[in-house]
């Protein structure tokens, strides 16, 4: 069968959108599309897919996104805000720049809105919700309304320090004193497979650079290390955020780019970045 699809990237972490509306994809193993299509070099490559159903009376949007191994994502920034500037400029919403896209996954519903920056980038808005902080919502073994803050972890004969949330996936942060030189192929997996996780989760190592700027180096749960982390950035702020680390708004540098997330008073995290068209095309796939 032909499927058309569309290359979008944010700051460097590439998806490819399916809209449903466009292709058949029902029937399809949408975990093994992903298998199929996310490998570099061997086919389109990507860090995973992103499958979009137009229209709702509870969302403009309902995606579903599945990483590179595929296993399905509950929960990305990075595919938000794609699916937001190609809802815009593919599908004519025009409440992209006003009211806003609403955009629903199996974990999380979020509104994204299309904003121009003061040199004139197209930029997308994401309202992501609040962080959940207990181990029943990340989920983490021990005591489910237990936040997971600062807690010791054996990794490879060392103890690390680990803090985690959920932003509708799970997300692990190790703070340090330089990112760069972080053995992430190392680590992360180790992290990322840790029986505390009984479902895996993403790892990210944070850097303080100020009280306004973090430095951000990310293995994604099912993926790998990518370029950026739309919720991992989310992640890495809420959680510095309560532990007194950061002030926001703060400037998250990440491989691929710089993405800006604040956190409000009640929690709400709002993230601001990127989201790039890179080509479109069609792929014939047997399923």
């Amino acid at each position: 069968m032909r499927l058309s699809f569309v290359k979008m990237h944010g700051l460097g972490n590439d998806y490819i959108l399916f809209d449903a509306s466009d292709c058949a994809v029902e029937g399809i193993d949408l975990g093994q599309l992903a298998k199929d299509l996310c490998r570099r070099r061997f086919s389109i490559g990507a860090d995973g897919i992103a499958v979009l159903s137009m229209g709702g009376a509870d969302a403009d949007i309902h995606m579903r996104v599945f990483n590179p191994d595929g296993s399905e994502a509950g929960s990305c920034g990075t595919a938000f805000r794609c699916a937001a500037r190609y809802a815009f400029e593919r599908k004519g919403f025009a409440e992209a720049t006003t009211s806003g896209v609403r955009i629903a996954t199996s974990h999380r519903n979020v509104l994204a809105r299309i904003v121009q920056s003061e040199d004139d980038r197209t930029l997308v808005e994401v309202r992501m919700g609040k962080a959940l902080f207990g181990r029943g919502d990340i989920p983490a073994v021990g005591p489910g309304d237990e936040d997971f803050l600062e807690q010791p972890i054996a990794i490879q004969g060392e103890e690390l320090t680990v803090s985690a949330v959920s932003v509708g996936n799970p997300h692990a942060v190790v703070f340090c004193d330089d990112a760069s030189n972080i053995p992430l192929t190392r680590l992360g997996p180790a992290i990322e497979n840790h029986p505390v996780f009984p479902r895996r989760t993403n790892v990210h190592f944070v850097q303080i650079i100020s009280r306004s700027e973090l430095k951000v180096r990310t293995w994604e749960r099912g993926t790998g290390p990518t370029l950026s982390c739309g919720t991992g950035a989310s992640a890495a702020v809420a959680i510095a955020s309560r532990l007194g680390k950061v002030d926001t708004p703060v400037q998250v540098q990440m491989p691929g780019g710089i993405l800006k997330i604040d956190v409000d008073q009640l929690g709400e995290i709002t993230m601001l970045g990127e989201a790039e068209p890179v080509f479109s095309g069609w792929i014939e796939y047997e399923a």
